[in-house]
C-alpha cells in the first residue's frame, strides 16, 4: 500500500486498518489529496466489502478525480458488490463509461503480480 503525503506521522497502515475492519480509520483517509493514496485506501475498502464499506465505497465515486471513481468502480466489479451495473451506470456519463470500459480492461490484461505488487501479494485467487 501507498504512504500519505498528508500525515506528519505515519498513518496507520491501510494493511492493519484493513486486517482490524477499521472503517472509520480508512474512510477518514479518503480525504487525503494525494488520488493514488485514496486509491489504495478504496482498494482496503474493498478489501473488507461488507456493507459499511460498499457504502463508503459508493459515497467516493463522488471523488474529485476520474482515476479514484475508476478504481471504485473496478472493486466493486471485482468483488461482485450488489447492484454494481447499476450504481455504475448512475455515476458515469456515456464517456465516461466508455473509459471505464478501457481502464478496465486494461487493468485485467496486467499480469496479476504488476497489478497487486504495492499489496506485497497476489489474490487468493490468482
Amino acid at each position: 500500500f501507498k504512504k500519505s503525503k498528508k500525515y506528519s506521522s505515519d498513518p496507520p497502515p491501510i494493511e492493519e486498518l484493513v486486517a482490524n475492519h477499521d472503517h472509520e480509520g480508512l474512510i477518514k483517509m479518503l480525504d487525503d489529496p494525494d488520488e493514488y493514496f485514496r486509491c489504495e485506501v478504496v482498494r482496503g475498502l474493498a478489501e473488507i466489502g461488507d456493507k459499511k464499506a460498499l457504502k463508503a465505497l459508493v459515497k467516493t465515486l463522488d471523488d474529485s478525480k476520474q482515476i479514484v471513481r475508476f478504481v471504485v468502480a473496478h472493486e466493486l466489479v471485482k468483488i461482485d458488490a450488489p447492484h454494481t451495473k447499476l450504481i455504475i451506470d448512475r455515476a458515469f456519463d456515456d464517456r465516461e463509461r466508455r473509459s471505464f470500459q478501457e481502464f478496465s480492461k486494461s487493468l485485467e490484461m496486467l499480469p496479476v503480480k504488476l497489478r497487486y505488487s504495492n499489496r506485497g501479494r497476489a489474490p487468493e485467487d490468482a
